[in-house]
């Protein structure tokens, strides 16, 4: 039932989840160092800040860099990408003026002096990686998957390099944000080999008659879509805020880094087979048995290294990352369930996306909302930080089963049109 390796699917899988482990096997081979140069309220402070940037981000382009990988030809493709680039850019300029103005009421909102202190790089932030996502896409599109790949390296190497050299001198949230911005911006550069010989290409091709077309005839992604993924990267990056208003910024930090540890290497996996899964299931009209054998792969893949965490999470963070990070340990052991559904089930969700279900995904994604803010009161009434976690994570859960469900519903509704 698993995955056969002489497949296209498995080798444009193989190929980007190449380039995405490399990538995320360098942060995490370092964090044993960095746990020990940045403190947990530090990482904290950035994990804060990341939320606010994300959120932004989810909306940057319009979402119309999701439809770049939908049109069967290759200049509507292309013009989508253009279009996407200049949306982020107009909103990057936009955010501009509230980052600046209004960083204070934002720290003193969420009760964190040192966020407000970095929050004029958001729109940095918020362009680079509306840019890089949208060249991900394109090149997805031209099933160019060494080249995405390769960015994945550069850029996880560019921020391990600046994170070591200029934590141990400064140590400071600042430095974790600064690399994070660079390491975008090199992504973006390795896309784009010879950006001037780019740039004549652009000037030479962009139709902007095609581009309002183009705009129009995927009206649904910024009308709608922009809403249903805006509230998924809101409910995603609600967490830290919810953390550091109501508990603790350290335990933003903890929070951060079992996502680092624990989600980013399911997600060389995950993300590696979901990009694939897209542009196969977009193009392919019966996936039900490619459905179903994806899933059931990731859930052989995904199921000890959970059992693992489960048992003795607590136990492995301390000995890794220090003393005392042992309570983020704690923490995985809470979450790591929700985790491992996360990741057998959100790789194939792909068919509200690709049939514009676009209420559906809304309507989840409010449901998952007041979950997590029901979560918040549950931990915020009792006082108790680990009450929210496990509130959060068992009402997760039941609702990656749920998503699950309706998306293989739909999987076989197209097979049978």
């Amino acid at each position: 039932m698993l995955l056969n390796s002489n497949s296209e699917f498995a080798k444009n899988v193989l190929t980007l989840m190449t380039g995405t482990a490399i990538a995320q096997i360098i942060p995490i081979a370092i964090s044993p160092i960095l746990t020990r140069i940045f403190t947990p309220e530090e990482f904290g402070v950035f994990a804060v800040y990341m939320s606010i940037t994300l959120i932004v981000t989810s909306f940057s382009c319009g979402k119309y860099e999701l439809a770049i990988i939908l049109p069967q030809k290759k200049s509507d493709s292309f013009h989508l990408t253009v279009l996407s680039i200049m949306v982020c850019f107009l909103v990057s300029i936009i955010s501009i003026f509230p980052f600046n103005v209004f960083h204070s009421q934002i720290a003193i909102f969420l009760k964190s002096e040192a966020v407000g202190d970095y929050l004029y790089l958001a729109p940095l932030s918020i362009f680079f990686i509306g840019c890089y996502q949208s060249l991900f896409y394109y090149y997805s599109r031209q099933k160019d998957y060494k080249k995405i790949s390769i960015s994945k390296i550069y850029q996880a190497f560019s921020m391990a390099s600046i994170n070591l050299s200029a934590g141990i001198a400064l140590g400071s949230a600042g430095i974790l944000i600064f690399s994070q911005i660079i390491s975008q911006q090199i992504g973006i550069i390795k896309l784009i080999k010879k950006p001037l010989k780019k740039i004549s290409f652009l000037k030479k091709n962009i139709s902007y008659r095609q581009l309002l077309s183009i705009a129009f005839k995927y009206k649904k992604f910024p009308l709608f879509f922009s809403l249903s993924y805006g509230l998924n990267t809101f409910s995603t990056n609600l967490t830290p805020f919810i953390l550091a208003i109501s508990f603790d910024l350290k335990y933003a930090g903890y929070f951060l880094i079992v996502q680092k540890v624990i989600v980013a290497p399911t997600s060389i996996i995950s993300r590696s087979v979901g990009s694939v899964f897209f542009q196969k299931a977009s193009h392919q009209k019966d996936c039900r048995k490619l459905y179903l054998v994806v899933s059931i792969s990731l859930f052989v893949i995904g199921l000890i290294p959970t059992i693992i965490i489960f048992s003795f999470g607590d136990t492995l963070f301390a000995l890794f990352f220090g003393e005392s990070w042992r309570q983020a340990g704690e923490v995985s052991q809470i979450l790591v369930t929700m985790f491992f559904l996360s990741f057998t089930t959100t790789p194939v969700s792909q068919f509200s996306t690709i049939h514009q279900k676009a209420a559906y995904n809304i309507i989840w994604q409010l449901i998952l909302i007041n979950f997590i803010l029901l979560s918040w009161f549950l931990g915020d009434s009792k006082n108790n930080v680990f009450v929210y976690f496990i509130s959060y994570a068992t009402l997760q859960s039941l609702l990656y089963i749920a998503g699950y469900l309706y998306e293989f519903y739909l999987c076989v509704k197209q097979s049978q049109k």
